[in-house]
């Protein structure tokens, strides 16, 4: 049996076609990375929006579906029983308050009884920070029913809406200019300190 030379260069030209059609492919891919890593580099995505949080309205409607929700709403005052509130201190203890929609807001249908476990009681229960009422705050937890007011029961996460998680229970701050010293004052001045909720130094 005589070899036919050609085989081998057959061969040879045959893995050669190969490694250049490899390469060819390769070179093309990587071609289309860097093309996709320039129009798609930092800054060029839009960041992921985290969801919006319900409104008391929202939440109230959500109730029977249960679940787990974070809503934001006006703290207004306390449950004191089913569907019984107060909204003036002193309050009886720190274990819930009232959210709704608007801080003027005191109709039961229109609240969302919030219970507060042991843990955020210190922060957030209203016999210790009365002046929490008015403020806004969001609150995440489980929808459901809770002294006969549609209600968040066993919080994960309480905040403050600013995002200060901790209210400052001193009342002693300096006025603008650095001066004088805010005195306390009841809940009818919460919202609005005026010049009378200030103790100036030449008085003092």
């Amino acid at each position: 049996m005589v070899d036919n030379p050609l085989s081998g260069n057959y061969e040879e030209e045959k893995a050669s076609m190969k490694k250049a059609i490899w390469q060819h492919w390769t070179g093309a891919f990587l071609v289309f990375i860097m093309m996709a890593t320039a129009l798609l580099g930092p800054g060029s995505l839009s960041p992921v929006q985290a969801a919006a949080p319900l409104t008391v309205s929202q939440a109230i409607a959500a109730q029977s579906g249960g679940g787990t929700a974070t809503v934001e709403g006006y703290i207004v005052g306390h449950a004191t029983g089913s569907l019984t509130a107060k909204f003036t201190s002193p309050y009886a203890n720190d274990f819930n308050f009232l959210i709704a929609d608007s801080a003027t807001e005191k109709t039961n249908a229109k609240l969302l009884d919030v219970q507060i476990p042991a843990s955020y009681r210190s922060q957030y229960g209203l016999a210790t920070n009365p002046n929490l009422v008015g403020q806004k705050v969001i609150v995440t937890g489980t929808l459901g029913a809770y002294n006969s007011y549609a209600g968040v029961k066993n919080p994960t996460s309480i905040a403050l809406s600013s995002g200060t998680t901790n209210p400052d229970p001193d009342p002693g701050t300096t006025l603008p200019d650095g001066t004088g010293k805010k005195v306390l004052f009841d809940n009818s001045h919460a919202q609005t300190a005026g010049a009378a909720d200030w103790a100036l130094p030449w008085i003092s």
